[in-house]
C-alpha cells in the first residue's frame, strides 16, 4: 500500500468559471491551512488527489480551493480525514435484491480507478440492459435498476444474470425475477 493519503471527490457542477482546483490541508479545523499540491489541478467531474506528504493513523482537515475565471477564490467546507492501516477496496458483487417493480445493485470495487460494466444477461447470453459504463474511483456503490432493457420495455419474470467488470475482473450473480 502506498504511503499518504488518497482524496478522491465529485464536482457537483462543473461549469466553465472554475479555472483550477488546490487542495489544502491542516492539522485542526481552524488551520493554518496550507497547499499541498504542487500545482493547481484541472477540474473535472471526477478528481483525487494523492497526499504523499500525510502520515497514517493522524487526522488532517482538507478544503478545496478553487481558482475562479473572475480572479476570485472560494474554498470548500473544510472536512476531516484519518488514514489508518485499513486495507483497500476489493471488487465485490453483493446479491441483487429484488423489490415490487425495481432491482436493487450494490457492488464495491478497487483498489483503484478503473472504468466499471455493470450488465444484465439473459440465460442465453443475451446483453438485457447496461446499467453502469463509467470510470469511479474505488467504494462503494448502489443503484436501482427498473426492471427495462435497453430499448425501455418491461423485462418478463425468469431468471437473469447481472455482470461486474472492473479491471479485468468479471463477477456475476444470478437474480430470479418473481414479480411482474
Amino acid at each position: 500500500m502506498e504511503p499518504g493519503i488518497l482524496l478522491s471527490w465529485r464536482l457537483a457542477s462543473l461549469d466553465r468559471s472554475v479555472l483550477a482546483v488546490e487542495v489544502w490541508r491542516a492539522d485542526t479545523f481552524t488551520g493554518p491551512f496550507e497547499n499541498v499540491t504542487r500545482s493547481s489541478l484541472a477540474p473535472e467531474p471526477l478528481m483525487e488527489f494523492h497526499d504523499v506528504s500525510a502520515n497514517r493513523n493522524q487526522p488532517y482537515w482538507y478544503q478545496l480551493n478553487l481558482e475562479l475565471q473572475n480572479g476570485d477564490r472560494t474554498n470548500s467546507a473544510p472536512i476531516e480525514v484519518r488514514a489508518g492501516s485499513g486495507t483497500p477496496f476489493r471488487t465485490l458483487l453483493l446479491p441483487p435484491r429484488e423489490f415490487d417493480s425495481e432491482v436493487e445493485v450494490r457492488y464495491q470495487v478497487g483498489p483503484g480507478t478503473g472504468q466499471v460494466q455493470l450488465e444484465v444477461f439473459d440465460m442465453r447470453g443475451r446483453l438485457v440492459r447496461t446499467l453502469e459504463a463509467r470510470l469511479i474511483h474505488p467504494g462503494e456503490y448502489q443503484l436501482r435498476w427498473n426492471r427495462q432493457d435497453n430499448q425501455g420495455k418491461s423485462v418478463r419474470r425468469g431468471v437473469y444474470i447481472i455482470r461486474l467488470t472492473f479491471q479485468g475482473q468479471q463477477l456475476a450473480r444470478k437474480i430470479a425475477l418473481l414479480n411482474g
